[in-house]
């Protein structure tokens, strides 16, 4: 049996755990070849450990922001490193294979997405009440905004 010193050590184990989770959720989406089919898969991956998990999701990304810090300056070869690296990836193999423009920075590019499922499963755990579309919708619409730009968007007229 496993004793914890105190209950910032059990809520460090959660988080460890959680990030686990939701690489081994991520992962599959990784292991397709063709990156612009990997992204969505990626996304939905995300949001769906999301919205599965939500007291788990809460405690990683919501909660005491100490423990999500530590888990990504512990060690590079840690779930919560990994899975941001496979966001990373999707574009980074974009770049190589010459679908984004020279000069894109990939990180970002992650940061974005990652910005955009954290705040679908952010808003839907949080914001229960709102009658907004479902986040598996909302997920494409991102995903689709992000590759194509907004959707029918016309030049300024002069």
């Amino acid at each position: 049996m496993r004793h914890f010193e105190n209950r910032e050590a059990i809520a460090k184990e959660l988080c460890v755990r959680g990030f686990q989770d939701l690489l081994a959720l991520l992962e599959p989406a990784a292991q397709v070849e063709d990156p612009l089919e990997r992204l969505p898969q990626l996304a939905q991956a995300y949001v769906r450990f999301g919205m599965e998990h939500p007291e788990t999701y809460r405690l990683i990304f919501m909660e005491d922001p100490k423990l999500s810090t530590a888990l990504f300056g512990d060690s590079p070869e840690g779930a919560g490193p990994r899975s941001f690296g496979g966001l990373v990836q999707v574009f980074v193999d974009l770049l190589a294979a010459g679908r984004l423009e020279e000069g894109t920075k990939p990180d970002q590019l992650a940061e974005v997405l990652w910005a955009g499922v954290h705040g679908i499963v952010s808003l839907r755990l949080t914001c229960t009440g709102f009658p907004g579309s479902p986040a598996e919708e909302l997920t494409k619409v991102l995903v689709s905004t992000l590759v194509k730009g907004l959707p029918g968007l016309k030049a300024r007229q002069a």
